[in-house]
């Protein structure tokens, strides 16, 4: 199954409005960030993947690299939040970070600086913004913005930062706190105006700001109301998401999943467990973990099924290792020639929290 009827559903629950300036940011960040080999290597890695090559050429253009993986909240559908994250809590040293930046830069479009922690909380995140962008890539956050001041709002706006996701789940404490467990909805809508206003005052345009809701079962009447609430303060775009879960899990759907329009996975998971996308990960980005675990991508925790470690051997002999070939070929459907067995084998695209 393509991704077609996903990109479908995001049209509709954003609007034509907001789906158009998200686009002609992600358009410009990329124009904004290109150079002759960035381009080659993207364009060439588009071209394998629609080949269904299994050794390629190149190196990823999209890279997750998670800063730390501890975080201040303790959302239920998180691996973090509930303590089973299967991986060793700790953060990426600078010097550690810089130097996979280093091996990256020629090749990488857009870095995603978060995943399953809080990158706030990291001592050293402005110095890595600044790193990063100072190498010509495009730098993201995602952040449950609870923990912010006016220093770190400063040096958000100084440090370059192309886009924060800030999440916000109700329009008010009661169902706010319903996900985002142990947060204050007065504390992030406080801190939003204050990186807005600090923003403005600097005559800067980044970050772009985007709120992203994540739709449950107990917050799906209140989207409305959140859009009104945030695009009022000012952010850039806004972005209703519908809530990932593992749908062999009766309890989960039953509990969490919505029952109106932002529903289109909760309806694919009752249909069947498998709910497969023309996953590109492994033609096109990589996943690195506070201690230099490659992963297959940003779903999987489990350090156990590591594709190699970023810290210990160079990332271009990794990329084209017996795990990445495999998974490619699970993926091109020649599952039956692979080597060695990986996630990508079972997972085949399924959107869910299953590993």
């Amino acid at each position: 199954m393509s991704a077609l009827p996903a990109i479908l559903m995001r049209l509709r629950n954003r609007g034509l409005a907001r789906s158009l300036r998200s686009w002609w940011h992600y358009r410009g960040l990329y124009l904004s960030h290109s150079t002759w080999p960035r381009l080659r290597n993207l364009v060439t890695l588009k071209v394998q993947k629609w080949l269904g090559r299994d050794v390629v050429t190149g190196l990823p253009y999209r890279y997750t690299i998670e800063p730390i993986n501890v975080c201040n909240l303790h959302c239920p559908l998180c691996p973090t939040g509930t303590g089973a994250l299967a991986q060793p809590r700790g953060k990426l040293s600078l010097d550690d970070f810089q130097r996979i930046v280093d091996s990256i830069a020629p090749y990488a479009y857009t870095l995603d600086l978060f995943n399953w922690g809080e990158p706030f909380l990291h001592p050293d995140i402005f110095a890595m913004i600044c790193y990063a962008r100072a190498k010509g890539i495009a730098v993201r956050l995602s952040t449950n913005l609870n923990r912010f001041d006016a220093r770190m709002a400063a040096e958000t706006v100084a440090s370059g930062l192309d886009e924060l996701i800030v999440s916000i789940d109700g329009a008010d404490q009661e169902v706010y706190q319903k996900y985002r467990r142990g947060g204050k909805l007065e504390t992030v809508l406080s801190n939003l105006k204050l990186l807005l206003a600090t923003r403005r005052a600097a005559g800067q345009a980044t970050p772009f700001v985007t709120v992203l809701t994540v739709v449950t079962k107990q917050n799906e009447a209140q989207v409305p109301a959140i859009q009104r609430l945030v695009e009022g303060l000012g952010v850039d775009n806004y972005t209703p998401v519908p809530v990932m879960i593992d749908p062999t899990k009766p309890q989960d759907v039953a509990r969490w999943l919505p029952s109106s329009r932002y529903d289109y996975y909760g309806r694919q998971a009752r249909r069947s467990p498998v709910v497969a996308f023309a996953c590109s990960e492994p033609w096109e980005a990589c996943t690195v973990t506070p201690d230099g675990t490659v992963l297959p991508c940003c779903w999987f925790h489990d350090v156990r099924f590591q594709f190699g470690n970023a810290l210990q051997e160079p990332l271009a002999q990794i990329w084209n290792n017996e795990h990445y070939v495999s998974a490619r070929r699970a993926l091109a459907g020649r599952g039956q020639t692979a080597t060695q067995h990986t996630l990508c084998a079972d997972c085949l695209g399924k959107p869910v929290y299953k590993y």
